[in-house]
C-alpha cells in the first residue's frame, strides 16, 4: 500500500494540500529529555544486538524484517520498521514493517514531504505526534501513530534511511532511553542494510560472474563485503576455526583489546589476558569461547574481564556461538563481545546515590528536629512559633529540591542567594564567582541565607522602603586549599543595634556558618564569613548579577 502524496501533471512537484500545519506543531523531541528518567538497560540492548548478529549470519535476505520485529519488541511498540531512501533520491520506501502497521509493508513516503525526509533534513532523531496533521496522506495509515520516534541510519558518513517505533495511543511514551537504544540499533541498521544491499549486488554480479566465468572474481569481493560488513559494526566480533584458532576480527575488536590478534596463532580470544568477574586470572583455554567450540552450544551471560596490554581493563559479556556450513557440519564459532563498562558504571552510580540518599535523608531528619526544637521552643506566641517554623521548613526544602535537581552534584552559590532574595530583586545585589557547592554546604548556607532574608525583612535593612542588601562572595587560596569568603551588608534601612538577647535565628546562623562574624554598625547590620572548600567546589567564570 502506497502512502505517498499525488504528483502534479509537472512531474517532480507535489500537490501540498493547503492549510497544513507547520513541522514545529508536530515534533515534540524535546519530550525525550523532560520525561521521567529511566536506568540504561543494556541487558536488552546486548540481547537483541546478539540475535540479530546471528540472524545476520543465518538470514541476511531476512535481517531487515527482522530488526522490525526486534524494535517492535525491544520499545514495546505498537508498529515499528525500516525506511530506505530509493536509489533515485526521490522516495522513501518500506522494505521491514512489523505491528499494526504491517499491512503498509512495501509502501513508502516521498522525500521532500513525510517525517523520514524531515529526519534527513535534520540530520537527528526526532520525536513526532500525530504526523497526519502535517501530511495528511498519513490519515490511510490506521491506526493513526499517537507518537513516532524516529533515528536516521549512515553508510559512509551520508544518510540512507531511518528506524522507526511508533505509538498508536498515548500508552506508550518514548523516553530519553528509547532514544539512547534507537539509535545504538541504528548503527546495526546500517549494517543490516549493507548487508542486503551488498547481497543484492552480489546476486547481481553473480550473473555477470556466470555469463563472463569469473566465479574467483566474484567469491573474492563478495568475501569483502562481509569483512566490510562486519567492521561496520559498533561490537566487537571474531571468528575462529574448529581449534579455536582466530579467522578473522573486526575492527571494534582490535581497539577492544588493544593489540592486534595474530591470525591462525592466536586461540580462543582476542584479548592479552582474561580474568573472571572476581579479578581472578582465566585461562583463554578456559574461557567462553573455548567452551562453546569444545561443546558445540552457545554459551551466553557468562561475564569476564579483558585486559590489553597497557594494563586497562573492560568488563565484557560474550555470546560465544558455534558455525555450521550449509551442510551442517561444524566449522567454528563467532563470538560478540559487548562492553559493560558504562553498565558497570551506571551500576556503581546507583549504588552511590542510593548511599547518598541514606545519609542525607539522616541529615536531613536532624535538621528538621533542631529546626523545631528552636522555633516552638522559644518565649514568642504559637501562632508566630508555627510560621517561623513553616518558613524555615520550605527554606530546607527549597535547598533540598535544588540538591535532587541537579543529580546530588551541587547548587550554584548564586542560585541559592538569588532564590531567597527573589522578592527584593530591586534592592538586592550579588556579586561574586560561579561556584558550585556539595550537597552539604548548600543545604547549610540555604538556611543562613534564609535567615538573613528574615532578619532583614523584620528588623534590618528590608524593613524600609529605601533599604538595599548586598551579597557578595570570593574565593581566596590559603595554603593548599581554598577558601569561599560569603559577605552580606545591610544599608539604609533603620538604625542598627546589637540585640539584647540571642534568637534561634541568630543560634541556627551561628550553627551552620561556625565561623560567622556579625557586626551591628549603625548604618546597617553585616555579616562575613569564611567556608572552606572541598576539591569539588571549584569556582567558574566570574558572575554578578
Amino acid at each position: 500500500m502506497s502512502l505517498k502524496p499525488s504528483q502534479s501533471q509537472h512531474g517532480d512537484c507535489i500537490d501540498v494540500p493547503r492549510n497544513i500545519a507547520p513541522l514545529e506543531v508536530i515534533l515534540c523531541t524535546e519530550r525525550l529529555t523532560q520525561r521521567p528518567k529511566r536506568a540504561a538497560d543494556f541487558g536488552t540492548e546486548s540481547r537483541a544486538l546478539a540475535a540479530l548478529v546471528q540472524a545476520l549470519a543465518d538470514a541476511p535476505p531476512e535481517i531487515l524484517q527482522r530488526l522490525a520485529e526486534t524494535l517492535l519488541d525491544v520499545f514495546k511498540a505498537d508498529s515499528a520498521g525500516v525506511s530506505v531512501l530509493a536509489r533515485d533520491g526521490k522516495s522513501f520506501e518500506w522494505p521491514a514493517i512489523a505491528g499494526a502497521w504491517r499491512p503498509h509493508l512495501g509502501g513508502g513516503t516521498l522525500r521532500d514531504f513525510g517525517p523520514c525526509g524531515d529526519v534527513l533534513d535534520r540530520n537527528a532523531p526526532l520525536l513526532f505526534s500525530h504526523w497526519e496533521l502535517r501530511y495528511p496522506y498519513l490519515m490511510a495509515a490506521k491506526p493513526l501513530a499517537e507518537e513516532g520516534l524516529l533515528v536516521p541510519f549512515y553508510v559512509e558518513g551520508k544518510a540512507v534511511g531511518a528506524i522507526l517505533a511508533i505509538a498508536h495511543d498515548d500508552r506508550r511514551q518514548f523516553d530519553e532511553e528509547d532514544l539512547r537504544q534507537l539509535e545504538s540499533l541504528g548503527r546495526f541498521a546500517s549494517a543490516a542494510y549493507q548487508a542486503v544491499e551488498g547481497r543484492r549486488a552480489e546476486e547481481s554480479h553473480n550473473i555477470e560472474v556466470r555469463e563472463q566465468t569469473q566465479l574467483v572474481t566474484d567469491v573474492s569481493e563478495s568475501k569483502h563485503r562481509i569483512r566490510e560488513l562486519f567492521n561496520a559494526l559498533p561490537v566487537a566480533i571474531y571468528t575462529t576455526d574448529i581449534e579455536g584458532r582466530i579467522t578473522f576480527f573486526n575492527r571494534a575488536a582490535e581497539e577492544m583489546a588493544g593489540r592486534t590478534p595474530e591470525l591462525g596463532v592466536d586461540r580462543w580470544c582476542v584479548s592479552w589476558r582474561l580474568h573472571r568477574s572476581d579479578g581472578s586470572p582465566l585461562a583463554h583455554a578456559q574461557c567462553p569461547m573455548a567452551i562453546a567450540i569444545a561443546e558445540q552450544r552457545p554459551v551466553r551471560y557468562a561475564e569476564v574481564i579483558a585486559e590489553r596490554p597497557d594494563g586497562g581493563r573492560v568488563p565484557l559479556m560474550p555470546f560465544p556461538t558455534p558455525l555450521y556450513d550449509a551442510n551442517g557440519k561444524f566449522v567454528g564459532g563467532v563470538n560478540m563481545l559487548v562492553d559493560m563498562s558504562q553498565h558497570k558504571a551506571a551500576q556503581a552510580k546507583e549504588k552511590r546515590l542510593i548511599r547518598e540518599l541514606q545519609h542525607r535523608s539522616n541529615n536531613l531528619l536532624a535538621v528538621i528536629q533542631t529546626i523545631a526544637r528552636g522555633s516552638l521552643s522559644g518565649s514568642q506566641p504559637l501562632s508566630q512559633a508555627r510560621e517561623s517554623f513553616e518558613k524555615r521548613l520550605h527554606a530546607l526544602a527549597r535547598a533540598h529540591q535544588r540538591v535532587v535537581e541537579s543529580d546530588w552534584s551541587g547548587v550554584e552559590l548564586t542560585e541559592i542567594v538569588f532564590a531567597e532574595l527573589a522578592p527584593f530583586a530591586a534592592r538586592a545585589r550579588l556579586d561574586g564567582p560561579k561556584i558550585k557547592l556539595g550537597p552539604r554546604r548548600a543545604q547549610d548556607l540555604s538556611l543562613a541565607v534564609h535567615e538573613l532574608v528574615t532578619n532583614a525583612v523584620k528588623y534590618g535593612a528590608l524593613s524600609s522602603s529605601g533599604g538595599e542588601v548586598r551579597a557578595s562572595w570570593h574565593v581566596d587560596d590559603i595554603g593548599d586549599g581554598r577558601v569561599l569568603n560569603f559577605r552580606w551588608r545591610e544599608r539604609g534601612g533603620p538604625i542598627v543595634a546589637a540585640p539584647s538577647r540571642k534568637g534561634f535565628g541568630t543560634v541556627l546562623l551561628k550553627s551552620v556558618l561556625t565561623r560567622a562574624r556579625f557586626e551591628y554598625a549603625v548604618e546597617g547590620f553585616s555579616c562575613e564569613v569564611d567556608l572552606p572548600l572541598s576539591e569539588s567546589e571549584s569556582p567558574g567564570g566570574a558572575d554578578a548579577i
